[in-house]
């Protein structure tokens, strides 16, 4: 599997270059760095988009949550939650306006702790989904997003994300 993800994202940036090219004197941006609030990491996330073709890109984000509990006969409990969206969107251009529309899987691991029951930990896989509006300039800088993000796990999560971010 791990083989597989990393000829996945090789392959994806090798073929970047070859469709991302210099229109004449024309500056097309091909990186996006965004912070999304809710949305497919659940809390917030903290992404990375390439764009291989205008209206295609792979985004990978993550996020981290950890939180520590105390009951009152003084057990302690911690847990850590750390989820990974990695997606292959679609964008349909008008301008500087985009309709998005994107699948991928989600990767998370959590580790608990608690003096009853010790450490455990685990690494699940689910789906995650987006479509929404998308304001980015395709010369860059400041980029806004709105979206309609579903969660497919073991239930089905309804989600809303907006992000701000910055494109180069």
């Amino acid at each position: 599997m791990n083989r597989f993800l990393i000829i996945f994202f090789v392959s994806i940036l090798l073929i970047s270059n070859s469709y991302a090219q210099e229109q004449a004197g024309e500056k097309i941006v091909r990186n996006n760095v965004y912070l999304e609030i809710l949305g497919n990491g659940f809390l917030y996330s903290i992404n990375y988009e390439r764009f291989f073709h205008p209206n295609f890109s792979l985004r990978s984000g993550v996020m981290f949550f950890t939180g520590t509990g105390e009951s009152e006969d003084g057990q302690t409990a911690r847990a850590s939650l750390a989820i990974f969206p990695v997606m292959l969107n679609y964008l349909i251009n008008f301008g500087n306006h985009h309709i998005e529309i994107g699948a991928g899987p989600e990767l998370a691991y959590v580790s608990a702790y608690s003096d009853l029951f010790g450490k455990k930990a685990g690494f699940g896989i689910g789906g995650t989904a987006r479509i929404g509006y998308v304001y980015f300039p395709t010369s860059g800088g400041f980029n806004f997003r709105i979206a309609y993000t579903p969660i497919l796990s073991e239930t089905f999560t309804h989600s809303f994300g907006i992000g701000v971010g910055y494109g180069f």
